[in-house]
């Protein structure tokens, strides 16, 4: 997804920096090394800062000290406060960030550039374009185009797939089944049937025959949107099933339209899309869990058997039908390598092709735990970007960076 970040004056990046992000089938990890403040982490924020500008500060989800919950003021200040030190000595007052990257939008690769450029001469001026290759585009097609990043990658996605090394077990953390429930909805394009299904329950009757078509407008284009879902699945029984009545309901659909019979449109939806997110759900969650437990048995730690429970989004694990206490019976290294196997086996289950982002992920791990997240991300068809305070010797890196600690001014 991501292919390449130019940034000027931001954090401890003096001057202009260009990374070359790209990869391919064989190379698919993007490696930068360097010690404590050399730029590892400001790195990180500064993708999430190209993907979603001001909207890391309206994310109730997000709880990154970067990113809270905040008003618009303390965006600026965040921006103010992220020039660089010797960049403000020379009175250099600008940041820019282009943030090059492939999106599928119905099914074609497009590339876009995300330009940001903040002048800090005076106060604070934002200028905000979108390039599609070399075109910039209008006002309108460029707010539409970063809405769609938020709603196809939202940041609650990004914050899911990026494995802290630092930090302790995640597994273990209060938020995490809330989180990963909701990372399983969006990652199986699930959220959208659930919003459809809530659209249509709180619709009520509908007198105003204007309304009611636009109604009946906006759940027609719904409609074809999960239909172009159910065509990229399998095609098991079940789902051929579900195909031939989604296609005997929009002729139906037609006929009502016509007759605007919008009662029997809005039962008729509402069973027909209950039943696809019934099925794909659980379709779904028993393929990631066959997956995870594939991948849970080449660990090397004592577990044979990890139990996803559908309803709660709690994880237990077995060896040999004894459970196992998440909390007492895994050292941090071990919680560390389950998570980052359920990460692994989300990508496969899902086939997204969003990038996984790690930061110092051997930091906790003996020699071991180690050489088994190594092959992980060998055998991953997914884009890699590493962090990581030494460096290290993998066939599949692609590009290698070194980041050093600026000189102090």
């Amino acid at each position: 997804m991501f292919k390449t970040l130019k940034v000027v004056n931001f954090g401890p990046y003096n001057g202009k920096y260009t990374f070359d992000l790209k990869t391919n089938t064989n190379k698919n990890i993007i490696h930068f090394h360097g010690g404590i403040g050399s730029g590892k982490s400001t790195f990180i924020r500064l993708l999430k800062l190209g993907l979603y500008g001001k909207l890391n500060f309206n994310n109730k989800d997000t709880k990154n000290m970067f990113f809270k919950r905040t008003e618009n003021q303390e965006y600026k200040e965040y921006i103010k406060n992220s020039l660089n030190r010797r960049a403000k000595l020379n009175k250099q007052n600008h940041i820019t960030l282009k943030l090059t990257i492939d999106l599928k939008i119905r099914g074609k690769i497009k590339e876009y550039t995300i330009v940001r450029k903040y002048d800090l001469s005076n106060d604070f001026e934002e200028e905000f374009k979108i390039y599609n290759k070399n075109k910039e585009l209008n006002p309108s097609k460029a707010i539409k185009i970063q809405k769609y990043i938020k709603l196809s990658y939202p940041i609650k996605y990004f914050d899911f797939f990026l494995f802290d090394g630092d930090s302790f077990d995640p597994l273990l953390k209060e938020n995490f089944q809330n989180n990963f429930e909701d990372i399983i909805k969006t990652i199986f394009n699930l959220d959208l049937v659930d919003n459809l299904i809530n659209d249509i329950e709180n619709i009520k009757n509908i007198d105003n025959k204007v309304k009611l078509f636009e109604t009946m407008d906006m759940m027609k284009y719904q409609y074809q949107q999960i239909k172009e879902k159910v065509k990229k699945t399998n095609d098991d029984k079940k789902e051929k099933k579900l195909k031939q009545k989604l296609s005997k309901l929009n002729k139906k659909l037609k006929k009502q339209y016509k007759k605007n019979n919008f009662p029997e449109i809005k039962n008729n939806l509402l069973n027909t899309f209950k039943s696809y997110h019934q099925n794909q759900y659980s379709k779904k969650m028993k393929e990631l869990e066959k997956n995870y437990n594939e991948i849970v048995n080449t660990l090397v730690i004592q577990v044979n058997n990890a139990n996803i429970n559908f309803d709660n989004m709690k994880i237990d694990f077995f060896q040999n039908n004894l459970k196992y206490d998440l909390k007492h019976s895994f050292s941090t290294s071990e919680g560390q390598l389950l998570y980052f196997a359920l990460l692994v086996a989300l990508l496969k289950t899902s086939n997204k092709s969003f990038p996984l982002i790690t930061e110092n992920p051997f930091i906790a791990m003996d020699n071991t735990h180690t050489l088994q997240i190594k092959e992980f991300l060998a055998e991953l068809n997914q884009q890699v970007i590493l962090l990581n305070i030494e460096e290290i010797n993998l066939f599949n890196i692609n590009h290698n960076y070194q980041l050093k600690k600026e000189k102090a001014v």
